[in-house]
């Protein structure tokens, strides 16, 4: 059975923020166990539905950060589990676009108009490596934009600009990366 124990409050990757319209609390919590891998024993189907057999077991710990309302009253039920991945070694938790935080930041994650994921792409074991690219819907580019495509453009301008001076993105590629950017709010 897991165990569940509250840790300091603090993330360096994710720092905290609260406005008085959208008052937020967090809190880290650990949960620990005994896991069970298993072992496939039919094919793989695509409707993931596959048989298994357990093998063995061994220890785990996670973590867990919790965000909900500070108020009770304004906390609706509804709960939305993160997956953190934790493959590269430290936690990497998407935000809402599923987009990873922290890292090295270049203006496609810090101004979107699309999602990137390492997740998707079949095909040969190669084809996993790229991942897939799912553009943003109008909607949402309206909402995250409101001043449309000048509006993104700005912003994208500003995180390249950024980029640059931190070392990520040469700025020799500037311009070209700038003319890419203008075609990407369609």
């Amino acid at each position: 059975m897991p165990v569940l124990r509250s840790l300091p409050r603090y993330n360096p990757l994710r720092p905290e923020r609260t406005t008085s319209a959208n008052s937020v609390t967090s809190s880290r919590n650990s949960c620990s166990g005994s896991a069970t891998s298993h072992q496939l024993t039919g094919e793989r189907t695509p409707d993931g539905q596959w048989t298994v057999r357990p093998l063995e077991t061994a220890p785990y710990a996670t973590r867990l950060l919790v965000r909900r309302p500070a108020s009770e009253a304004a906390f609706s039920g509804t709960v939305l589990v993160e997956w953190l991945n934790v493959s590269g070694g430290p936690d990497a938790a998407p935000d809402r676009m599923l987009i990873a935080t922290g890292g090295i930041r270049t203006p496609w994650t810090d101004v979107p108009a699309a999602t990137l994921s390492g997740l998707g792409q079949s095909g040969s074991f190669f084809a996993f490596l790229f991942g897939t690219t799912e553009p943003i819907g109008l909607d949402e580019l309206t909402r995250l934009y409101p001043g449309g495509p000048a509006d993104y453009l700005a912003k994208f301008t500003i995180a390249l600009d950024t980029a640059i001076a931190a070392g990520f993105v040469l700025a020799d590629d500037r311009a070209e990366i700038l003319a890419l950017a203008s075609m990407e709010f369609q």
